[in-house]
């Protein structure tokens, strides 16, 4: 079937109106369907904003703890109990993780790598089974040797990744999840003496500052992923701990890793590998400076569109509104369709009932001229052709009866010749 065979119909007037309708609301439904589809963007590039302000000041905090962090291990330089019996020693540890609250374990190791203090109680005051640490050999650990080489009056110190410490998961019987911070020890005549190592817990110092954020969404009834990256691209904070430190996001092949991998702040929308889902993602990496720069960690806030009630509920107001506009305005269309179905078809019917009169010869109907346009020109047309067909048939049916007439005369000639001629004849065989 062609497409001009689509739009014929047995009415003119449904014609009229399918067209009207399909050029009138074919552009309106374009046009909000782009509108929609702007609306959904604008929205979600305002989410995804959010996202990566989050992402921003999440790796600032993160930066800032840690820095924090390694100003308090400078602070211990001058520590005049670790210089001393390792009684002394131990005792002033304790002091320092009740104080601070943050730090699983802090080892002192002599010059030589031998350990010769642990604190003995934990950050609550508990007494902790260290004894077993003390005497062991660390000088082949990378802290040690780090800060064994150091130059006095550098001001230098170690800060690892996040990693999985022995000690703490020996004495703690967990994972061990720690940052491990340390200085060198120097005296007065820039002699190697002692190295400081304080171990920072992962879940007391970070997880608070995660669950933060992730709480922040919660209130607004939405849910935040929070991770943050290594420089490898190592996850060490996920919502799933079996990941941390198992799962390298650089092998997913996510734009928003590959971004802040290579330095990058700014958000992406693309699919979530493990959901098949849209998923706005706002990243940040880390810009710190200092002894802490090295580690260029970076942050995720990623959340799935489905997770963020609010924006789909913009999302769907905004389309309603859409929707409810291309109703009226389809109303309005049919409306306007059917009165100009009827200004055009009403005079057409009219016309086809006159000559439908005149095919059976009535000559007298005429059609009423309601406008001047094409159709009032038409019914004006038609009514003189009729005028001028009716003085025609009426000149026909004058020259029809005087025809009959003179056809009559004929006649009666022709019977009064046919008369005489017999006559004629009789007297001819008369006079014979």
């Amino acid at each position: 079937m062609s497409f001009s065979r689509l739009f014929q119909f047995k009415s003119i007037g449904v014609n009229i109106m399918v067209v009207c309708l399909s050029v009138g609301l074919l552009p309106l439904l374009l046009t909000g369907f782009i509108l929609t589809k702007r609306a959904r963007e604008d929205v979600v590039q305002g989410k995804c904003e959010q996202l990566k302000t989050l992402s921003e000041l999440l790796i600032d905090h993160v930066g800032e703890k840690i820095n924090a962090s390694v100003l308090t291990a400078h602070g211990q330089e001058n520590r005049s109990y670790l210089v001393g019996p390792s009684a002394a020693a131990i005792a002033g540890m304790n002091d320092f993780c009740e104080d601070a609250q943050i730090y699983d374990l802090v080892v002192l190791a002599d010059a030589a790598g031998k350990v010769v203090a642990v604190n003995s109680r934990s950050f609550k005051g508990e007494p902790l089974s260290t004894e077993a640490l003390i005497g062991l050999n660390v000088a082949g650990e990378e802290w040690f040797q780090k800060c064994a080489a150091a130059k006095p009056n550098n001001n230098e110190s170690y800060v690892s990744d996040l990693y999985e410490d022995p000690y703490i998961a020996e004495v703690f019987k967990d994972r061990g999840l720690a940052l491990n911070i340390a200085v060198p020890i120097f005296d007065a005549t820039g002699k190697l003496v002692r190295v400081w190592s304080q171990r920072v817990s992962w879940k007391r110092c970070f997880v608070p500052l995660f669950n933060k954020i992730r709480d922040l969404g919660m209130e607004n009834g939405e849910k935040l992923v929070v991770q943050i990256l290594s420089r490898e691209g190592l996850l060490l904070e996920d919502p799933d701990p079996a990941a941390i430190l198992k799962t390298n996001l650089v092998k997913k092949g996510l734009k928003c890793v590959a971004a802040v991998q290579a330095g990058k702040v700014g958000y992406t929308v693309e699919k979530d590998l493990g959901m098949s889902e849209d998923q706005m993602n706002g990243y940040a990496a880390a810009k710190w400076t200092g002894e802490i720069k090295a580690l260029r960690w970076s942050a995720l806030v990623r959340q799935n569109i489905s997770d963020a009630p609010q924006l789909v509920s913009v999302i769907e107001e905004f389309t309603l509104w859409v929707g409810g506009i291309a109703l009226v305005l389809t109303v309005v269309v049919l409306v306007v369709a059917a009165a100009t179905a009827r200004g055009v078809a009403a005079p057409l019917r009219e016309a086809a009932g006159v000559l439908k009169s005149v095919a059976e010869g009535d000559l007298t109907p005429r059609l009423v001229v309601r406008a001047r346009n094409e159709v009032g020109q038409m019914a004006e047309s038609l009514n003189l052709a009729l005028d001028s067909l009716s003085e025609v048939m009426r000149g026909v049916v004058q020259r029809t009866a005087e025809l009959s007439e003179a056809a009559e005369s004929l006649s009666a000639l022709s019977n009064h010749l046919s008369g005489s001629a017999d006559d004629t004849t009789t007297k001819a065989g008369v006079a014979s």
